[in-house]
């Protein structure tokens, strides 16, 4: 019988380009003052709730590391470990476009998610959402192998935190995308007690 894992999947503190409503991506941004609170929230929600993971895993980008970096220090936890495959969705060649820039005609065929938010399907140069769906996959795998029993941090963006969610959940991408977001340091758990749409249990504000 599979062992479960509990997977605590923190989106970064609000970054530069968040603040600045530029399309970050793999871009390198560092977190804005409110990004620091925001992930000091975190990490005392987790105190408070006596959360404390096993393991902790971050993207190799300068905003989740710190992230990561803050409620670990917080938490007195081992440092968080790199994870390349946790890194954000490579958005191609609207990397670095402000938000109100990307159109249909400039940057292809979108889908409209929650809040109104435009994610574009196939930016020039970028992946696509079945590509981050695989990674996602991938992480889902590693965690079950190598962490049965235990609860593990995942330190992640806005949209590979979805794609991961989708997946651990069974949901279609383009539904994740329409019904579902990921808050600034929000912290979403996925475990077989907990629904989808119950799976966001923190975010700062």
């Amino acid at each position: 019988m599979e062992v479960p894992v509990i997977i605590y999947l923190v989106r970064h503190g609000e970054s530069e380009d968040n603040a600045n409503g530029i399309v970050g991506g793999r871009r390198e941004a560092r977190l804005t003052a409110r990004g620091i609170a925001q992930a000091e929230s975190t990490a005392a929600y987790f105190a408070r709730q006596g959360i404390r993971p096993s393991v902790t895993y971050t993207s190799n980008q300068v905003r989740a590391v710190a992230t990561a970096e803050i409620i670990t220090t917080k938490l007195f936890l081992p440092s968080a470990m790199i994870k390349s495959s946790l890194k954000e969705r490579d958005l191609g060649d609207i990397t670095g476009m402000r938000k109100e820039s990307i159109g249909a005609k400039t940057a292809g065929d979108m889908i409209l998610g929650h809040d109104n938010r435009r994610f574009i399907l196939a930016p020039k140069g970028g992946e696509t959402f079945p590509q981050v769906i695989e990674r996602g996959q991938k992480i889902l795998d590693y965690t079950r192998i190598n962490h049965a029993g235990e609860s593990v941090l995942l330190v992640t963006h806005a949209i590979t935190g979805l794609m991961i969610m989708a997946t651990y959940y069974g949901i279609r991408w383009e539904e994740a995308l329409r019904k579902y977001r990921l808050g600034n340091a929000s912290i979403t758990v996925l475990d077989r007690d907990t629904r989808p749409q119950n799976a966001t249990i923190y975010e700062p504000h």
